[in-house]
């Protein structure tokens, strides 16, 4: 090694290089990203639907769910699954997974619209994102347009009704862009409602801001699910 530190070196790399690309590679076998945004948006995202599967099934992933901000991707997400069926055929265990953000877009906290996205398979329901209050007043929106999810200190009447079709079709529920206060209330009549998968949504991004101590408390009280972004 003394004599040729150059052949070391690259010897070292080699190994370096294919230890990280098989660490990488273990890493990603059957991982399920639950939260992805994707083409087409109306902002540009890295990939789009068909790019996005393709990638996933490089990486060896299960699945991926599809988020957007402007409503449902469930049909998206079908549309992928065929196309990974007959480009494909059947040579992976990759799927493609869609989702409903209850946005403004979708008439806020909107039965109806949760019940059609899951009819047609969205396996995740995300609570307002870009409407929620919390999100509209942290980048100084009028917060009168907002999507309300609790008034009063309580849940509205509506989101009731969406926590039993969360529940009734075995789904996610997201917390998305509410505020940490929000959460708490939102997440205890949840689980009183019988809801079992219930995620806090990239709770220390700064739209959302939950202190450490509270998602702490929220684990611990609700045994809910941290997203990390």
């Amino acid at each position: 090694s003394k004599s040729n530190p150059d052949l070391l070196s690259k010897i070292y790399n080699v190994h370096y290089k294919r230890g990280r690309e098989n660490m990488s590679s273990n890493l990603m076998k059957g991982v399920i990203d639950m939260h992805v945004h994707s083409n087409p948006d109306l902002r540009l995202r890295a990939y789009d639907d068909f790019e996005l599967m393709e990638a996933g099934i490089r990486a060896g992933a299960r699945g991926i769910v599809i988020k957007t901000h402007q409503g449902s991707t469930a049909e998206r997400a079908y549309l992928c699954n065929r196309y990974n069926e007959r480009v494909h055929g059947g040579t992976n265990d990759f799927t493609m997974f869609g989702s409903i953000t209850l946005n403004r877009v979708v008439g806020g906290i909107n039965p109806k619209a949760a019940e059609t996205a899951l009819k047609l398979g969205a396996k995740v329901v995300w609570l307002p994102t870009q409407s929620a209050r919390n999100h509209m007043e942290k980048v100084g929106q009028d917060a009168s347009q907002c999507a309300e999810v609790v008034r009063d200190g309580k849940i509205v009447p509506e989101l009731s009704d969406i926590f039993q079709l969360v529940k009734d079709f075995d789904a996610v529920l997201g917390t998305a862009h509410i505020s940490p206060k929000e959460a708490f209330i939102v997440v205890e009549e949840a689980r009183n409602a019988g809801i079992k998968k219930i995620v806090l949504t990239h709770p220390e991004w700064w739209i959302v801001d939950m202190s450490l101590e509270d998602q702490i408390r929220m684990v611990k009280d609700y045994d809910v699910i941290l997203e990390r972004c």
